[in-house]
């Protein structure tokens, strides 16, 4: 697996992030699990344990990259000589942002220490966050799902949108903003890889390409299609099919912006010119103006949760009413092959159960 390291404001879900998708002896590096270990009855201890926290965490992190161990550290804004390091060891970066309104009220929910805001609050407006240090960025997306039955595992929707809107790190994108890099991508002849959480370093986490990327009047539409004979890109379709993943982050480089001041005289960064490096299918996102149109199945055939539900009672109860009735039978030789009747009806029941909770 390598080194993932999990960046994003207080309160993300960068722990959560890490528990779902950490591997069997795979080391976690997270600074507020290691002052629980130490004492510390807050998120945001003091004094000798606050120290004592940092420098095991700075130990365990210096340990991880001098022996190449499998690890996840999660670190909320990294400093340049901290990028240029996990760099170095080849790191993949996994940014976990749901919005500074989540964030906020996420830290009022857990009941986190009232300083917990302002740290969120400056995250948002720290000038250049997470930019310009070295390491490639990243947008989330929200998107949305319309099954269709035309091609099997492929979607379509909007990457990005041109709306003057800003999105949580303050950024609007100009129309144009993809013309350079879609250009690039297609003289080098190869599709723009499309990833299960900008994880590079599993192959089978390349989940598809994308089949066409153009700017339009509303933004950068793309045509993905996953290929389904991996078995990761076939459950990352069956996640978005049931709406269980419904969020989408894009790698890119910055190669030209500007401060712009908007209509309601909001100040923005305005994306002019970006190199795109692939799309990925993420558990968390951000950004609330994008979205995807359809995803094609094989079949429409699918099933709402109250249908199957029904559908398990109805199944549940005929099997216990084939039972009972083997039972009674059993002992009744004349009747012995309706008793076989019934429990083949009965593997049948436990077949399609088992294929309906596979849905």
């Amino acid at each position: 697996m390598g080194l993932v390291v999990v960046t994003g404001p207080p309160c993300a879900g960068k722990s959560t992030y890490v528990e779902v998708n950490r591997g069997q002896g795979d080391v976690v590096v997270d600074y507020d699990a290691i002052a629980r270990a130490l004492g510390a009855a807050s998120h945001l201890p003091d004094g000798h344990i606050r120290e004592a926290a940092f420098a095991a965490r700075g130990a365990a992190i210096t340990y991880v990259l001098e022996h190449g161990a499998d690890a996840w550290v999660i670190h909320t804004s990294p400093r340049a000589e901290d990028v240029a390091r996990y760099e170095a060891a080849g790191a993949v970066f996994v940014q976990v942002d749901p919005g500074m309104e989540e964030c906020l009220a996420r830290a009022e929910a857990d009941g986190r220490p009232a300083e917990t805001a302002g740290l969120i609050r400056d995250y948002y407006a720290a000038a250049g966050r997470g930019k310009g240090r070295g390491a490639v960025e990243r947008k989330s997306v929200v998107v949305a799902f319309k099954a269709d039955g035309d091609t099997e595992g492929r979607f379509t929707g909007y990457a990005s949108t041109w709306t003057r809107e800003p999105d949580c790190y303050g950024d609007v994108v100009a129309k144009g903003a993809f013309a350079r890099t879609l250009k690039e991508w297609e003289a080098k002849g190869q599709p723009i890889p499309v990833l299960w959480s900008h994880d590079m370093s599993d192959p089978f986490a390349f989940i598809g390409t994308v089949d066409e990327a153009t700017e339009d009047e509303h933004g950068l539409k793309v045509a993905v299609s996953l290929d389904l004979d991996n078995p990761k890109a076939a459950q990352v379709h069956r996640l978005l099919r049931r709406g269980a993943v419904a969020q989408m982050s894009f790698a890119f480089d910055v190669a030209e912006d500007a401060t712009v001041t908007l209509e309601d005289g909001r100040k923005a960064r305005e994306l002019r010119d970006v190199s795109l490096y692939e799309v990925s299918v993420v558990p968390l996102g951000a950004n609330q103006d994008t979205s995807i149109d359809d995803v094609k199945t094989a079949a429409e055939t699918h099933l709402t949760a109250r249908e199957v539900a029904a559908l398990r009672a109805l199944l549940a109860a005929e099997s216990a009413s084939e039972e009972e009735e083997a039972d009674d039978n059993a002992g009744d030789t004349a009747e012995a092959a309706e008793g076989g009747n019934a429990k083949s009806r009965a593997e049948a029941v436990a077949r399609i159960t088992e294929q309906i909770n596979a849905l």
